[in-house]
């Protein structure tokens, strides 16, 4: 059947017959394995978007042996995504890249045909034969690469988003990072399939939510997601954002301050980790956050790109809690005098991110971590606020309650003084915002031994000798001497142990 299927001429970049996981396929697949490389890396490629990070291959036979040969030559690792499907997953080392994914599946329907016309959009219902790649032809029963040249994106089949809802998020994202248009036949029945994004698995709307955030224009992306009527059913907590008056320095509702926080994050991100561009920095107040937080370029490229559970980064958690930074604003909203305050929104946020998060599937290091992030949020604005730099014990205790995600902490609370202040952040404000940063990242990544985590002078043991009964006194006294010792009024075990019967003599009051 796949013979008769509609081909072009295709000019391939020579990148992906140089690709390792290629290479290493070409080698690897038997003449009696009819092979071919599907979907957006094919789109990807015909765009000259560069290098595929993924990679799907379709195969008209069991998949399972070739893909358990290519992840032993690429030293990765294989397993199964659903063996009634036939679907496999090879993961890998990429040196450029980090994790590389290879995924595996058995032609839907028994062909090729029939397996493209079962895709999601005509773009991504494009095919090459692995064994004529040097002199492709590509595969396109959809029309795909006129859509490609249009710019649009069009279902393949009428019924494509009711078939799986979750599309309805992947053509939000696919429109927004490729700079296409949805079809008025594609945006109609996106708008009819939302409220049944409540069907597929937390775990794969999950996965399309994080493919979001690694993207561009994530604001953007919730706003047609919203007027999709998708919203309701994959954050339900951020409509209740809408209308909630906030007042000066405040210029916004809270659910559109909370997009104008996801803009400036990206625009931060990309300004202070990754490769520096000058032209990202050309205003002032970008100008600033390089002067007083450029040092740190390669360490906050490398905290972001960390995944904290395989496949998901601290980047795109940190989306997720600036998302949810103010959630809890509705429940806790006063009006006093001409004012609407918002006393501990944090804590009531905090709840909610980390409620979404379980439904989401997420492990309970990301809850953790998204909990204490949105928690935390406001605790740069009070220190920036208090005047001067902070003192080591407060660097000290910042970070004794936010470990690594202090750093997420640090960049959120900048975006959200951004946002805060459109169209224009005062400069003192911004000033000691970059300043309360500065301290807190240069703690952090080069006088951890001095501030973040000195090594003790005494133990449990030495307080237990002093006379002191077991308890979470013990734990108090030892926490006090610490915050002695960061401030430079510790120095030496002798000093500790009399700090202990100092401690004892004055009651609590150094715990206060």
């Amino acid at each position: 059947m796949q013979n008769n299927l509609p081909r072009g001429a295709f000019e391939l970049p020579q990148i992906i017959r140089e690709w390792k996981p290629v290479e290493h396929l070409r080698q690897l697949v038997r003449e009696s394995e009819p092979v071919f490389l599907v979907g957006g890396a094919v789109r990807d490629l015909f765009l000259s978007r560069g290098q595929p990070h993924d990679l799907d291959v379709v195969m008209l036979c069991d998949v399972r042996p070739l893909a358990r040969r290519l992840a032993s030559a690429l030293e990765g690792d294989f397993y199964m995504l659903d063996d009634e499907r036939n679907t496999a997953r090879v993961l890998y080392r990429d040196e450029q890249q980090g994790v590389g994914v290879i995924d595996f599946a058995r032609a839907r329907g028994g062909s090729l045909e029939e397996d493209l016309l079962e895709r999601d959009f005509t773009v991504n219902a494009l095919a090459l034969g692995l064994k004529d790649l040097d002199a492709p032809q590509i595969i396109d029963p959809c029309g795909g690469v006129k859509d490609l040249h249009a710019k649009v994106l069009r279902p393949c089949r009428e019924d494509a988003f009711e078939a799986d809802p979750i599309r309805v998020l992947r053509g939000v994202r696919l429109a927004l990072n490729l700079g296409f248009r949805l079809a008025p036949e594609a945006w109609q029945a996106m708008k009819a399939a939302a409220p049944r994004l409540a069907i597929p698995s937390a775990e794969r709307r999950r996965d399309e939510i994080f493919r979001i955030f690694e993207g561009q224009h994530v604001s953007s992306a919730l706003r047609l997601l919203d007027q999709a009527g998708a919203l309701d059913v994959v954050f339900p907590e951020l409509t209740q954002l809408k209308g909630v008056r906030q007042t000066a320095p405040h210029h916004e509702d809270v659910w559109n301050h909370t997009l104008s926080t996801l803009d400036e994050l990206e625009k931060v991100l990309a300004a202070l980790a990754g490769r520096y561009n000058e032209s990202l920095v050309s205003n002032l107040r970008m100008g600033l956050a390089v002067l007083h937080l450029g040092a740190y370029r390669e360490e906050l490229t490398r905290h972001f790109q960390e995944e904290i559970t395989q496949g998901r980064r601290a980047r795109e958690l940190l989306f997720l809690s600036a998302l949810y930074h103010d959630t809890g604003k509705p429940a806790v909203v006063q009006q006093v005098g001409e004012r609407m305050r918002f006393f501990e929104h944090e804590i009531a946020s905090a709840e909610l991110a980390a409620l979404r998060g379980k439904e989401l599937a997420l492990s309970q290091h990301e809850l953790a971590r998204v909990r204490n992030v949105v928690r935390a949020h406001m605790r740069v604005h009070h220190l920036a606020q208090s005047g001067g730099r902070p003192s080591p014990r407060a660097v000290y205790r910042f970070f004794r309650d936010t470990g690594s995600a202090g750093v997420d902490v640090c960049l959120l609370s900048l975006v959200d003084t951004l946002a805060t202040h459109r169209p224009d952040v005062p400069p003192a404000v911004w000033k000691a915002e970059l300043e309360v940063c500065q301290t807190l990242l240069e703690a952090w990544w080069q006088k951890k031994d001095e501030v973040i985590s000195p090594p003790r002078l005494i133990n449990g043991q030495d307080v237990l000798a002093a006379g002191v009964p077991a308890g979470p006194v013990v734990g108090s006294i030892l926490e006090a001497a610490t915050e002695a010792q960061v401030e430079g009024r510790l120095q030496t075990r002798e000093e500790a142990l009399q700090f202990i019967c100092d401690w004892l003599g004055k009651g609590s009051k150094d715990e206060e």
